[in-house]
């Protein structure tokens, strides 16, 4: 984006009358009184009402029609500008073919909030300005927000550090689970992969997971260990004192952290290994 889209664009569109899709759209007067000189450019008509978007890959299709472009204009710069802000302060630009014509685009949205399309057609003597679209885009279901590293530095009960402990948490859309792997702070220190499955819980506000359970009141640790005695979880209770029966694992509604309830590692045949307790890792 040059020219005028970058330097005055913005301040004028605050100018605008925000136009819900489900509004109609001010007089045309109305809308263009804000702007100087509009004879002599290309005209922009935005349409307000055919539009779709797709809320996780983050973009709207929006279309546009642009007319009157003569050779006598001189820069001719056609596109449409979306932001989350309505004075378009902060934007993204999408430019089309400079000619008459109508075009279709994908422009950048954010999900969870109301997202904001104006059509522009610009020369070096001022530019055009579409009614403004005013999108509400729907909040992303918060596993599709995955895959997410998260990292801790955790501490077992046995007095152990496991420093920088990451744990990348991955959405299986065929079995519906969360897979978090390497899910063991310790056998990861030692250069070994372990793997969970958990299944989805909460809702948009309040995100959670429970640990796959098997009959006997455990977990299994996929791993990428060669032993004959299998790895397994237990779960314990918030003071890692008793045993329980649920491994939950919970996120904030941003997703920028994740919390482990306690649990223990241990390896039939061998007896207990590591304790941890409740842990919250951060978003990298």
């Amino acid at each position: 984006m040059n020219k005028i889209f970058k330097y005055g664009a913005l301040t004028l569109l605050s100018s605008l009358a925000i136009v819900a899709c489900n509004k109609s759209a001010p007089e045309k007067d109305s809308v263009e009184s804000g702007f100087s000189a509009s004879a002599g450019l290309p005209s922009v008509s935005l349409d307000m009402t055919n539009y779709e978007y797709d809320n996780v890959a983050g973009y709207a299709t929006v279309t546009a029609t642009f007319s009157g472009i003569t050779a006598a204009m001189d820069s001719v710069e056609l596109g449409f500008l979306s932001s989350t802000d309505d004075s378009f302060y902060t934007s993204n630009f999408v430019e089309v073919n400079p000619s008459d014509g109508t075009y279709t685009a994908d422009v950048k949205i954010v999900a969870g909030t109301t997202n904001y399309v104006v059509a522009c057609a610009s020369t070096t003597d001022g530019t055009n300005f579409s009614d403004v679209l005013a999108i509400e885009v729907a909040d992303i279901e918060w596993y599709k927000k995955l895959p997410i590293t998260f990292v801790a530095d955790v501490t077992g009960a046995s007095g152990d550090a496991y420093s920088g402990t990451a744990i990348t948490v991955t959405y299986d859309s065929e079995n519906n689970l969360l897979e978090l792997t390497p899910f063991d702070p310790y056998l990861a220190s030692l250069g070994y992969s372990t793997t969970v499955y958990a299944e989805l819980g909460g809702d948009l506000e309040n995100p959670s997971a429970s640990v796959v359970m098997e009959d006997g009141g455990y977990f299994s640790l996929n791993s990428n260990i060669a032993t004959k005695y299998s790895l397994i979880g237990l779960p314990l209770s918030d003071d890692a004192s008793s045993f329980t029966d649920e491994l939950l694992i919970t996120f904030p509604k941003d997703m920028t952290s994740m919390t482990i309830n306690p649990w223990c590692l241990y390896q039939s045949g061998k007896g207990w290994w590591e304790i941890y307790y409740a842990t919250t890792y951060t978003a990298q």
